[in-house]
């Protein structure tokens, strides 16, 4: 029978080791697509969760060397962790209770197999190959029930388990409790004394507050002194510049106006250069306009004279001809 405990944070219950010459069929052994007419149960390849078709045969040896074992394990957690586990005989009560209940829970049939070949006897079926169906039914049926039992958590280690946590949130409870209550009354003292502190800091800002506002006063009325004075020479000041700004207007409205009539009788000597030079241009281009014109008259009374001159020649010549 399989006999397998899935282990806790805490107590940790170790299964007998079968030996290499039991036979079993391992999980994801494709070699067979079909169990033999007399399938073994299934085996987990871990030497931690095992299981023996001969377990009952090899209890008497392994069961003493496992409890041996687990006692020690269990007595190393105890000593580990005295403030989770609150009574030893309690959690050795927990350990038998877990061995006694698992191997139970193996031993039974998960369906009625006498049923199941009958009733495969009556579909047609004969004797061996209901049987073979019945068996490889029945094999399938522990393999996966082992599967699940490797994914999930018994209810004895869960029941373990819950009754550790209880205990352990209890326990944090209580410590948290006189944390609050300790971290409470400093704080409560230290808020009286940080009061005290802050009404003396207060008391004394006051008093500091007043010195500074009759000290504040008397160096205003001081500054507002000094203030008044000082404003007083700086216009004494301003009406002495006033007056040296009209004196120096005047000397240099003056000398403007001795720059501009200088100017403007410069503008004039230049405009009427100007007007010379624009005025012997003129004349110059007009010259050189007549001689143009001369010239060209004189050419064309040259041409008219010359074709005169041809023309009374050949006048001359016709006329010899003809006569």
């Amino acid at each position: 029978m399989l006999s397998r405990l899935r282990p806790s944070p805490r107590l940790v219950l170790k299964a007998p080791k079968v030996s290499s010459s039991s036979h079993c069929r391992l999980f994801g052994d494709q070699s067979q697509p079909f169990p033999s007419p007399y399938p073994h149960r299934p085996a987990l390849k871990n030497t931690d969760t095992s299981s023996s078709a001969d377990h009952d045969e090899m209890k008497g040896s392994d069961s003493d060397s496992n409890s041996n074992n687990t006692t020690t394990d269990n007595d190393g957690l105890l000593r580990d962790h005295p403030g989770a586990l609150l009574n030893k005989h309690k959690h050795s009560g927990l350990l038998h209770q877990l061995k006694s209940s698992t191997p139970t829970f193996y031993r039974r049939h998960h369906f009625d197999t006498h049923k199941l070949v009958q009733s495969l006897g009556q579909q047609g079926f004969s004797m061996p190959q209901a049987e073979v169906i019945m068996k490889g039914i029945k094999f399938k049926l522990r393999e996966s029930t082992v599967l699940l039992g490797n994914e999930l958590v018994l209810r004895s280690d869960l029941e373990n388990e819950s009754y550790l946590f209880k205990a352990e949130l209890s326990e944090l409870r209580t410590e948290i409790q006189i944390m609050r209550r300790n971290d409470t009354q400093m704080l409560q003292t230290d808020a009286a004394l940080v009061t005290r502190e802050v009404e003396t800091l207060a008391q004394r800002l006051r008093e500091d507050v007043t010195t500074m506002k009759n000290d504040v006063t008397l160096d205003l009325n001081n500054r507002k002194n000094e203030t008044q004075e000082e404003q007083k020479a700086i216009d004494m000041k301003i009406q002495e510049i006033n007056n040296k700004f009209t004196v120096q207007m005047g000397e240099v409205k003056t000398e403007l106006e001795s720059v501009r009539w200088e100017t403007i009788w410069k503008g004039m000597a230049g405009v009427v250069a100007v007007g010379v030079s624009f005025a012997s241009l003129g004349y110059l281009f007009t010259r050189f306009a007549d001689r143009q014109a001369e010239a060209v008259l004189v050419e064309k009374f040259k041409r008219k004279k010359l074709f005169k001159e041809e023309a009374r020649q050949s006048g001359v010549a016709d006329m010899e001809v003809i006569y």
